[in-house]
């Protein structure tokens, strides 16, 4: 193993872990951050004008307020 790199993540199909009754708590904690767009994005579509702290509890308090502001501004700065 390189020193110089991350651990490897492993991905699991939603629907595997449904099919097989996985009772084990999911995370968005490491969220990518064009997903993590989208998500603010419909979410401003549902309810536009929310404010930000909003919008946070919305998509997943449990993924930095930070990283939700940031994906807002690429979304300001999109048009």
């Amino acid at each position: 193993m390189n020193p110089h790199t991350h651990a490897t993540r492993y991905f699991v199909d939603p629907g595997l872990l449904r099919s097989l009754k996985f009772a084990g708590a999911t995370t968005l904690k490491r969220i990518e951050p064009h997903r993590l767009t989208a998500l603010v994005l419909e979410d401003q579509q549902c309810y536009p004008g929310s404010a930000i702290s909003d919008i946070h509890k919305r998509v997943g308090g449990e993924i930095h307020p930070k990283q939700v502001t940031r994906s807002l501004e690429e979304l300001v700065e999109r048009g």
